[in-house]
């Protein structure tokens, strides 16, 4: 996918030019400088989300982000690389960031760098692994530089029980035990 970004004048120019995306799509949420074209490939199914919202839902979306603290450059560029980063609601956005960037201590820039985890269950895979991973941090069974949360949080179900077990022969079921009972509380 090629974007390519161009400065806009003008508000009130129309958000897409191309509703059928066959090749180009225009985004422009009338903040200067942050009207983008983009060259798609239609099969991204995506891009029907984003181009059908109205202008005004990707304004607000920007100034959720930006409330965050990203910068519209971290934001554009985001969107540039994963479309759907746009895609989810205001709730579903502040959640993750006030999960992460409160209570996590995470920087938001850094979720912009791995937009993935915006697509996550909040209750259901980032609150369960998180409690695991501070766990292993305090019992001093990881490193933040050896496993990072962003990978542990979007590592597979079955790898993840198999690195919990693998930590330590009395810490591991304690620790599988703590991820279980975070999923059921999801439930």
């Amino acid at each position: 996918m090629e974007t390519s970004i161009a400065s806009s004048p003008s508000i009130g120019k129309e958000e897409v030019f191309n509703p059928t995306y066959e090749s180009n799509v225009h985004f422009d949420w009338g903040l200067e400088g942050c009207a983008m074209e983009m060259e798609v490939d239609k099969e991204e199914g995506v891009m029907d989300n984003v181009v059908s919202e109205p202008r005004s839902q990707q304004q607000e979306k920007v100034e959720v982000y930006r409330k965050w603290g990203l910068t519209e450059d971290e934001i554009f560029a985001t969107f540039k690389r994963q479309p759907w980063f746009m895609t989810k609601s205001e709730d579903k956005i502040n959640g993750v960031m006030d999960f992460l960037v409160n209570k996590m201590g995470w920087e938001s820039s850094l979720v912009a760098r791995i937009p993935i985890i915006i697509s996550l269950s909040l209750e259901k895979r980032i609150v369960p692994r998180c409690a695991v991973y501070q766990a292993l941090l305090l019992k001093g069974l990881i490193k933040t530089n050896k496993i990072s949360l962003a990978t542990f949080l979007n590592m597979s179900e079955t790898k993840l029980v198999k690195k919990i077990l693998s930590y330590d022969k009395e810490e591991g079921p304690e620790l599988l035990s703590l991820y279980k009972e975070k999923m059921d509380l999801a439930k």
